[in-house]
């Protein structure tokens, strides 16, 4: 996914880079470099042909937490997707079926009223069903039976390649509706980038708590980079200290980390509906 490209105005420097951004080009450029050099390989130039990275970063999310989740012998039964319908879980099917209600609407009222997109689809999705329906006793949970036999959302992944600023707020943005729209526990909702410029990178991962957390797919070359730029050193210096206040308010974290912070339980009881 990652590849080199030239810049005519700041020369080779990783595909992640805003090429009209001479920091941004200057930090990929060294993260690049470093990359190589833990990983050992040779990072290829970058071909007009390439298939679009965005797609690519969720498929290779899915598989991954498809395996991590296997190797863990979680309970319950978990499935891994990329843009599933949001009203396909059960804490957000009354979703479908509000939708419905503004399509057969023939005058519009609705739609106007109640401004908004419903039915989103998540980049990637973590659904979880705790127990067959089968197996539970209470006469309240026969009613919903049902209708529950759908999944619970469990986590809301947001893959963006890299951040621009008409992007920015689309991840927070969708992470506040989903959790306002939910009937149910709070899923997790994350943010996967590898994004170079951190101011950008706080564009997303600042304020109040809409989304758990922001993984960086580079972040220790990142890291690197950000001491070993051919940059200006205020630019630099500038990028360096927004990376470090996000690293240690929590705000951001390397993406080796996303799957234990997603599939870790607390030991605790199984309640009767198990969620």
């Amino acid at each position: 996914m990652l590849r080199w490209r030239t810049s005519d105005r700041h020369g080779r420097t990783l595909s992640v880079a805003d090429t009209d951004n001479a920091a941004s080009c200057a930090i990929a450029a060294a993260m690049g470099e470093r990359l190589e050099q833990e990983l050992g390989v040779q990072i290829k130039e970058a071909t007009k042909r390439e298939a679009e990275p965005g797609n690519a970063l969720q498929n290779a999310l899915r598989d991954w937490l498809e395996q991590e989740i296997r190797g863990r012998g979680l309970e319950g039964q978990f499935e891994v997707a990329c843009n599933r319908r949001i009203d396909r879980f059960h804490d957000y099917s009354h979703l479908g079926r509000l939708q419905q209600i503004i399509d057969a609407d023939q005058t519009g009222e609705l739609s106007l009223a109640l401004s908004g997109e419903y039915l989103v689809a998540p980049d990637v999705v973590i659904g979880w069903v705790s127990r067959p329906w089968s197996e539970i006793d209470l006469d309240e949970d026969r009613l919903t039976a049902k209708s529950a036999r759908a999944a619970f959302l469990h986590a809301s992944v947001s893959c963006k390649w890299t951040i621009r600023s008409d992007r920015a707020q689309n991840v927070r943005l969708e992470a506040t509706n989903l959790a306002s729209k939910r009937r149910g526990r709070m899923p997790h909702f994350v943010f996967v980038t590898c994004e170079p410029l951190p101011s950008r990178l706080q564009s997303v991962a600042r304020g109040d708590g809409a989304l758990d957390c922001t993984y960086h797919v580079a972040l220790g070359a990142l890291w690197y980079a950000l001491h070993h730029a051919r940059a200006s050193a205020d630019s630099i210096g500038a990028q360096r200290d927004v990376l470090r206040t996000l690293i240690q308010a929590g705000k951001i974290r390397p993406l080796t980390t996303l799957a234990h912070d997603l599939l870790t339980f607390p030991k605790s009881s199984r309640s009767a509906s198990g969620y």
